[in-house]
C-alpha cells in the first residue's frame, strides 16, 4: 500500500558513552498513513477517554503504564502502518563514534526510508521530530537519500520532508508511542506493549547490507 503521510521519532541516544549513560540501543520509529487527520481525532478523542488534558503532548517514557496499554490498544484499530530501525550501536565500526548526533540520525533516517517496502512511499510527505540544526540535518538526509534514490528531481518516492514540533503533530506523537513499545521489545525482549501493535509492525534490526525485517 502507498502511504500519502509519515511522521518520524527517534527512540534512545546517538552517543557512544554507556558508562555514561548512552543507551546501547537507538531506533528510527515511522508512523504512516493515508488519513492523517482521522489519526489526529482518533488521537484527540482517546484523551479525552482517558481524561487528559486536550492536546497533551504525549510520549511513550512519560506515560504510566496503564495509559499506554489503553492508547496501544485503541491504535490497532486506526489506518497506520509503524515501520523501526533498531541500531545497536555496540556493534558499530568506530566511523560512527565520530559523527555528530545529527549526522548519525540524518543517515539512520535514511537506512530506515530505503528498507521500507516498494511501493509505500509515492509523493509522500514526511514530518520528522526536531533534531539538531534544522537546516544542516535536513540537507544531509536529503543528500543520504539522493545517493539511495529515493530523493531528487527524478524521484517521486517523497514530496515533502520538514522538521514539526511534536507537540504540534500527534502523528509524530503516534510515532513515539510505537516506537517507544517497540523499543522495548528489542533492548529487553519485554512484548508487553509490542504485541499490541505487532500487526501494524516491521521492524529491522541494522546490519549493512542485510535488510530482511525481523517481523
Amino acid at each position: 500500500m502507498t502511504y500519502s503521510f509519515g511522521a518520524i521519532d527517534e527512540v534512545g541516544q546517538t552517543g557512544f558513552k554507556f558508562a555514561h549513560g548512552s543507551s546501547r540501543l537507538f531506533a528510527i520509529s515511522l508512523a504512516l498513513t493515508n488519513e492523517p487527520q482521522r489519526i489526529r481525532d482518533n488521537l484527540e478523542r482517546a484523551r479525552r477517554q482517558l481524561g487528559l488534558a486536550s492536546g497533551v503532548e504525549l510520549k511513550f517514557h512519560s506515560t504510566p503504564h496503564g495509559l499506554r496499554l489503553k492508547l496501544l490498544e485503541q491504535m490497532a484499530a486506526w489506518p497506520l502502518a509503524v515501520r523501526i530501525l533498531g541500531v545497536d550501536k555496540t556493534g558499530l565500526p568506530l566511523d560512527f563514534h565520530r559523527l555528530k548526533s545529527w549526522e548519525f540520525y540524518a543517515f539512520f533516517v535514511a537506512e530506515l526510508l530505503n528498507r521500507l517496502p516498494v511501493g509505500e512511499l509515492e509523493r509522500t510527505t514526511l514530518a520528522l521530530d526536531e533534531f539538531g540544526p534544522p537546516r544542516l540535518t535536513l540537507h544531509l538526509i536529503r543528500a543520504h537519500l539522493r545517493q539511495r534514490q529515493l530523493w531528487g528531481e527524478k524521484s517521486y518516492l517523497i514530496k515533502r520532508l520538514a522538521f514539526r514540533r511534536s507537540h504540534r503533530e500527534d502523528l509524530i506523537q503516534v510515532a513515539d508511542l510505537c516506537g517507544g513499545a517497540i523499543y522495548r521489545w528489542l533492548a529487553d525482549g519485554d512484548e508487553t506493549y509490542y504485541r499490541l501493535i505487532r500487526d501494524k509492525a516491521l521492524v529491522w534490526a541494522y546490519h549493512p547490507g542485510k535488510t530482511n525485517p525481523l517481523t
